[in-house]
């Protein structure tokens, strides 16, 4: 959670990726940053959060599932090593508008010893 002067700012949490043994170790995560809070560094401190403690936790690969039009969201998860690994488009609907999807990932770091 991120936190300004009392009031939560935004939110990231990760969870199984599929419910298969096959996928223990690959994780999905979300982020959520107020948008009176955006472009403050709330969203870069929660994915620094989530990515530190998945690899902590022995997982091996973290997946981002972006709307297709946030760019900076995209552009984010890029300057923190998520590679696009593929685009749905269509597949949700939300304001009265179709949403694609970009798919995104990152194969996590060991943690220092």
């Amino acid at each position: 959670m991120s936190v300004s002067d009392g009031f939560v700012t935004g939110f990231g949490s990760y969870g199984a990726f599929r419910p298969w043994d096959g996928y223990a170790l690959t994780v999905e995560h979300s982020i959520y940053v107020d948008a009176a809070c955006r472009r403050h560094g709330a969203g870069r401190r929660l994915l620094t959060a989530l990515l530190d403690h998945a690899a902590r936790a022995g997982m091996h690969v973290m997946i981002g599932v972006i709307s297709a039009d946030n760019l900076i969201s995209i552009r984010l998860h890029e300057e923190f090593g998520f590679a696009v690994t593929g685009r749905l488009p269509e597949v949700g609907r939300k304001f009265d508008r179709w949403l694609g999807l970009v798919l995104m990932q990152k194969t996590l770091d060991l943690p220092e010893a």
